[in-house]
């Protein structure tokens, strides 16, 4: 009986053959690109963070933020050695630190405040720019604020720009009045020594007789000025660089149209500023 059964499963084998693999292939099943191609990598499966023994799970928090310290500016010119003189001006002062070879000095990191400063002379000096017209009064007192607490003696002039031709006087009474503000604010309320610049002449394509007599008019004032108060002093400027005509001298102008000074200017005006200075110590 075995032996029939046998003989029937080969001959159907003859008949009909080995079923397909095609037709059992589970990629058939699972649909076609259900797994990848022959030498493809299967996609990796990221497995989670799984936190070690070692492993502080909890948050630390952060850090307090501690306020930084404001820059305090170092405003001192020198503390108590009765040998710092504070200059107050505009350009023609500044250029004047310039030839002394003061040195920009930063009163803070970011050096968005400062001034030039240093040693000339035996003298320390440092230098706060004034403010335009009328507020020059009021920014001698700041500059005295934020400078001046060392200096014994302050310098305070106007600018040559602060005087213009000017027939109704106005422009005259007001220069008077910015004077006037800054013995205020410097020797009534601060107890200084000040020496004032009087007028400095224009050159020449600037200069006419109502300028001139402005000058004039300004300088006598301000010497009666001076003879009448404690404590202020002049540096005849205008005596030192005017010719004839009451302009200023080619050689002392940076050109015949800038009223700005030359170093010869300088040379000049430096050693009677030192008389002054000489004048006012005990």
């Amino acid at each position: 009986m075995y032996r029939n059964l046998l003989l029937v499963l080969f001959v159907g084998i003859l008949l009909f053959g080995c079923p397909s693999n095609e037709e059992i292939s589970p990629a058939n099943e699972a649909g076609e690109g259900a797994f990848p191609e022959d030498g493809q990598a299967e996609p990796k499966v990221a497995e989670p963070d799984v936190p070690t023994e070692d492993t502080d799970e909890s948050e630390s928090p952060p850090p307090e933020e501690v306020p930084a310290e404001p820059d305090i500016p170092d405003t001192s010119v020198s503390p108590g050695d009765g040998k710092s003189i504070l200059l107050l001006g505009r350009s023609v002062t500044y250029y004047w630190t310039e030839y002394m070879g003061l040195e920009w000095t930063c009163d803070d990191e970011e050096c968005i405040t400062g001034s030039p400063r240093g040693e000339y002379n035996g003298y320390n000096f440092i230098y706060y720019e004034l403010d335009y017209p009328p507020e020059i009064g009021n920014s001698a007192g700041v500059g005295m604020d934020t400078y001046g607490s060392d200096a014994g003696i302050v310098f305070f002039k106007l600018c040559f720009a602060d005087f213009e031709p000017d027939e109704s006087g106005e422009l005259l009474a007001r220069n008077k009045r910015m004077v006037e503000d800054a013995y205020e604010e410097i020797v009534t309320k601060r107890g200084k020594t000040m020496i004032v610049g009087n007028a400095l002449p224009m050159v020449a394509q600037y200069t006419e007789p109502v300028l001139v007599s402005d000058h004039l008019a300004y300088n006598s004032w301000l010497d009666d000025f001076a003879s009448t108060h404690e404590d202020i002093y002049v540096l005849d400027l205008y005596g030192i660089l005017v010719d004839s005509d009451g302009a200023l001298k080619p050689e002392y102008a940076v050109s015949s149209e800038d009223s700005h000074l030359t170093t010869a200017a300088y040379e000049e005006i430096t050693p009677e500023f030192f008389a002054v200075v000489s004048e006012v110590e005990p």
